[in-house]
């Protein structure tokens, strides 16, 4: 029997309640069946209930006290857990877990630490072996990194029968899972749909707009569902302030100037209708991280960050794309495509990942390489086309749902033959987002007469 180190970092209690939960309720085993791994348990007989629930699962069969201790006894392993008796013991400790899969990652989060802690006493005994090739325990550490990085179950393929279970359940829905999030707004809400397991990629020129549209769309969800939807924001262009000053401005009509008293004097009644809206955000569930990060600390911390609300619909935003730190990495500055293929697989692995046991989106924002100046584009709404955003196709091609951002009013030479028109005006203040790519919607165009000032948008 394994030995129990009390200094490992573990759970005993909490391992028992997950594996009661397990044996007592089939709707919590099918919470987290997929990423079910018997490492993430710490003593040893608690190892072996896993491998005989696992084994279930795997072969089609029903998992409660009966069959795990048959399970048990084929394996040879009844008396190791301390016989029958001892698994209804387990069993009767069942404490009315409402979410095992957050529980369960919790061990996985202890698991990862004794990881990392038997990795670094190999690596001390590895450094200081003067023997051993430096540049092998360089190559040794950054594999064991490599494989930290692989959560348990997350790269296990998915055999027919249980693809053929998820499909019946997708069509039958049986708890009325909600799978769209209408916000009042109809070119979101019947062209592109909001729905979790999409991956967005939202491009267009520096100045465009590309922000105002995805905290539009964001702020739509969370004064919709505030309760229901959280978002994990990766702000490196703009301050959190600055975000938040955008929600207020739509919500209020004032101006970021005006609120900041810039040639403008609030009055008592509009500073409190500010201090109102602020606080309302507040109530909202959001994170943001202002400053450049590499894709792997993004990784790692909206693993946490789904792990924490299960049963929401989560979103990563990352404003944008070329801010990250890997594009100041030595390692891509001889190919400067390796870093967009990266970034892009990096990207496709956690929305991958993640998807299969939590409900959530991510955006990506990001830049258009080059422009269409030619005029003739007005007549067509004057739209950038799919091959004019930046970098290699990597990033185009992870996407689920694609828009390309476009503001005539940001180019004068467009605009400038309708001066002394009635046309002019309008053009100035017209959007046009082409959704290029749409897995489970329409393609084409959305037209919005926007005011930036105030950070609105209205559909036309």
């Amino acid at each position: 029997m394994q030995q129990v180190d009390i200094a490992a970092p573990h759970d005993k209690d909490l391992e028992e309640a997950v594996l009661a939960a397990l044996l007592t309720n089939k709707a919590l085993l099918l919470d987290i069946s997929g990423i079910l791994d018997e490492k993430v348990f710490y003593v040893q007989k608690h190892r072996y209930i896993c491998q005989a629930i696992a084994q279930l699962r795997k072969d089609d069969r029903p998992v409660d006290l009966l069959t795990v201790s048959m399970q048990l006894n084929r394996m040879g392993r009844i008396k190791d857990i301390g016989g029958v008796d001892a698994l209804s013991r387990l069993a009767s400790k069942a404490s009315g877990l409402t979410s095992t899969s957050y529980h369960y990652r919790v061990l996985m989060e202890l698991a990862l630490r004794r990881e990392m802690i038997l990795a670094a006493r190999q690596l001390l005994g590895k450094a200081h072996n003067l023997s051993q090739d430096v540049f092998d325990t360089h190559r040794w550490i950054l594999d064991r990194l490599s494989e930290m990085d692989k959560q348990p179950g997350d790269y296990a393929p998915s055999c027919a029968k249980e693809a053929a279970r998820e499909t019946i359940a997708l069509v039958d829905n049986p708890e009325g899972e909600k799978r769209f999030y209408p916000i009042g707004d109809k070119n979101i809400d019947q062209v592109l749909a909001t729905a979790p397991s999409n991956l967005v990629n939202i491009s267009g020129k520096s100045g465009v707009g590309k922000t105002s549209f995805a905290a539009m769309w964001a702020r739509g969800l969370l004064e919709s569902y505030p309760s229901e939807v959280a978002f994990c924001w990766y702000t490196m262009e703009d301050e959190a302030s600055k975000l938040i000053m955008g929600f207020v401005s739509a919500r209020l009509k004032l101006t970021q100037d005006q609120m900041l008293g810039r040639n403008f004097v609030l009055s008592p009644e509009d500073k409190t209708r500010v201090a109102e809206a602020v606080r309302a955000f507040s109530g909202y569930d959001v994170e943001f991280f202002e400053r450049p990060e590499h894709i792997g600390g993004i990784k790692n911390h909206f693993r946490r960050f789904c792990s924490q609300r299960p049963g929401k619909f989560n979103i990563l935003i990352v404003d944008n794309i070329s801010k990250l730190r890997d594009y100041q990495a030595n390692r891509f500055k001889a190919i400067s495509s390796d870093v967009d293929d990266y970034i892009a697989g990096e990207l496709h692995d956690l929305f991958t990942n993640l998807k299969k046991n939590h409900r959530l989106s991510i955006w990506y924002l990001h830049h258009l390489g080059k422009e269409q100046l030619s005029r003739t584009n007005l007549m067509a709404g004057y739209r950038p086309w799919e091959g004019a955003v930046k970098g290699s196709t990597s990033l185009r091609d992870i996407a689920t749902q694609g828009i390309l951002i476009n503001r005539p009013g940001e180019f004068d030479d467009l605009v400038r033959q309708f001066k002394g028109t009635g046309y002019y005006q309008p053009i100035q203040k017209l959007i046009v987002c082409q959704v290029y790519k749409n897995r489970n919607g329409q393609t084409g165009l959305l037209r919005y007469f926007a005011d930036l000032g105030v950070k609105i948008f209205y559909p036309i």
